[in-house]
């Protein structure tokens, strides 16, 4: 899995001041300012079939996925601390270190040794469609 970044854009020129925006000219009918993705987020649907499901959240709940050594774990959105700052997890045997960021609704993983793990963001229902046997944050064993 590789990694994604979510974050602002006053967030990422932080990180990386030399930034540019190439161009506003999507070639497609919307820009960037308009979120033509809005209609789907806030309804109950899918595009896809998925092989499984769970209503332990939303179906369109966004959650933060990580992978290590073949096993996942979900960070939902709704279960993250409400504050920026570091807080550990377990996944299996790893003990991970997360840093959660509020601005950016972003969440980034380490390792025991500060190596970085991919973060994946994903709708509920569909981390949860590819890894069924996922823990995740906040729940009671």
């Amino acid at each position: 899995m590789l990694s994604t970044q979510h974050t602002s854009w006053g967030e990422w020129l932080r990180q990386y001041p030399d930034s540019r925006l190439l161009s506003f000219d999507t070639g497609l009918g919307f820009d960037y300012i308009q979120d033509s993705s809005q209609s789907y987020i806030s309804s109950d649907i899918s595009w896809f079939p998925v092989a499984h499901s769970d209503s332990a959240y939303p179906a369109k709940e966004q959650v933060d996925g990580v992978l290590i050594d073949g096993l996942a774990g979900a960070y939902p959105f709704s279960a993250l601390p409400k504050t920026s700052g570091e807080f550990a997890d377990q996944i299996g045997k790893w003990t991970i270190r997360l840093i959660r960021s509020v601005e950016s609704q972003s969440l980034r993983a380490l390792d025991e040794v500060g190596r970085d793990i991919p973060v994946m963001v994903a709708y509920w229902f569909a981390w949860y469609g590819f890894y069924p046997q996922t823990t995740i944050y906040g729940a009671k064993p």
